[in-house]
């Protein structure tokens, strides 16, 4: 039985979309990828990275029996000067957002006409949901962070955001060869700001692993499921403005329109009509043509 997952966006982003597909020839949905910094919730990033320094880090420490002055988790008790932890925590998200070391996301869920869903990201129920197929994302790299000195010779479809602070295998073979690699590298470092300045590259890689998989259990409601992106060299990374003027940095990615299965119309439109000229625009594109374009069943009386 195939998965199927959701999108809930606006109806004017959807039909931008639809342009960008038609003049890159009807081959692949262009996705807009965001930056983690900017999502709409600020705190998560960091959230992500107080498990890691809590929880996941120092348990492999523990388990590799690593020397005090070796654990990346006690980085800033190595520090020339000692810095609070909220301080030193601030500056190295800052200096990751400053050199694009962040990860992008896509945000989808696995749940199917969800009014809450509809009301935030799908315009309030006015906007669409669209329905894509997950076994067809294999070929999307999820790529571990420049200068991290990490080889990973995987590829990532989607994944399941924990909402428990737990994280899948795939994600704790990571951090674990990730940090095999460091211990190894580690003590070759005698000079005390030699091996900080290892740790702080480390640390990036670890942060950037896992921060994407982990969010508060408030947001369980999302049942999210994410494609993650990160900015090789070469890649641009873009900006818009949101409706508060604040610019959001993007990565542009990409979608086959095999993965494409239907797209919902939101109960809070003009839903028949905008349903029908939807129908309309798909039949006279061959890749769109079997698509499905449906009415949300949910009620306009919930937006």
């Amino acid at each position: 039985m195939e998965e199927l997952i959701y999108h809930y966006t606006s109806m004017e982003c959807f039909l931008n979309m639809l342009d960008t597909f038609e003049k890159n020839g009807s081959k692949e949905f262009e996705f807009w990828a965001s930056s983690i910094f900017y999502m709409n919730d600020s705190s998560e990033f960091y959230h992500g990275y107080d498990v890691l320094m809590e929880n996941y880090l120092p348990m492999m420490e523990n388990e590799m029996q690593l020397p005090e002055n070796l654990r990346v988790s006690q980085i800033w008790k190595v520090a020339k000067t000692r810095e609070k932890e909220v301080e030193f925590q601030k500056k190295f998200i800052n200096n990751l957002m400053l050199n694009n070391e962040t990860p992008f996301i896509v945000s989808f869920s696995k749940s199917k006409e969800d009014p809450m869903l509809w009301d935030r990201y799908g315009d309030k129920g006015r906007g669409v949901c669209l329905v894509f197929k997950e076994n067809d994302y294999k070929y999307i790299p999820a790529l571990i962070p420049r200068d991290s000195h990490v080889e990973v010779d995987r590829h990532i479809n989607v994944f399941d955001v924990s909402y428990d602070d737990s994280l899948d295998d795939s994600c704790m073979k990571v951090l674990k060869e990730t940090y095999q690699k460091y211990s190894k590298e580690a003590k070759e470092k005698p000079d005390k700001m030699e091996l900080f300045k290892l740790k702080l590259t480390y640390l990036s890689s670890f942060a950037n692993v896992l921060a994407p998989f982990i969010k508060t259990k408030d947001f369980a409601f999302e049942n999210e499921i994410r494609l993650i992106e990160y900015a090789p060299d070469g890649k641009h990374v873009l900006c818009r403005c949101a409706n508060d003027g604040t610019l959001i940095p993007f990565l542009k990615t990409k979608v086959p329109v095999e993965a494409f299965k239907a797209v919902y119309v939101g109960s809070a439109s003009r839903v028949e009509l905008n349903v029908k000229a939807l129908q309309s625009r798909f039949r006279h594109n061959e890749a769109l043509a079997d698509k499905c374009v449906c009415p949300s069943v949910l009620s306009k009386d919930l937006f």
